[in-house]
């Protein structure tokens, strides 16, 4: 081979391996933007749906305050259903007392009926 030929060899596969680097590069190059695309599509989604679940909490803390502005804690509502009871046993107690007495009157008036019954019909003729 003469000096020329082999020069214009080394040239034709630097001219390849020159080729083939490129096109790996180029390769290369496309599968890193093809990567950086995915990453920022998923921390795009990423950060929608922590937008989403953000914008949840503040429904739920609103509807929270709610809940807790209209309800009452447990020591005040045990007191106040025993502070009702009490009153119960009270009435009850009151009542029946009442009853009681109602019961010993209306037994009395009877008796004195039943006397002024046997009087007037023993004593007056």
């Amino acid at each position: 081979m003469t000096e020329v030929t082999l020069r214009e060899l080394i040239e034709q596969r630097i001219d390849g391996l020159r080729t083939e680097i490129v096109t790996r590069l180029d390769a290369s190059d496309k599968a890193v933007i093809i990567q950086l695309d995915a990453k920022e599509k998923a921390l795009m989604l990423k950060s929608i749906e922590v937008e989403r679940r953000l914008e949840m909490l503040n429904g739920e803390a609103g509807r929270l305050a709610k809940v807790l502005a209209e309800s009452v804690p447990r020591e005040v509502w045990e007191q106040s259903q025993k502070a009702l009871q009490d009153w119960k046993d009270t009435v009850d107690k009151s009542l029946n007392t009442a009853a009681g007495a109602s019961q010993r009157s209306v037994y009395l008036v009877g008796l004195l009926f039943a006397a002024l019954a046997i009087v007037l019909k023993f004593f007056v003729k």
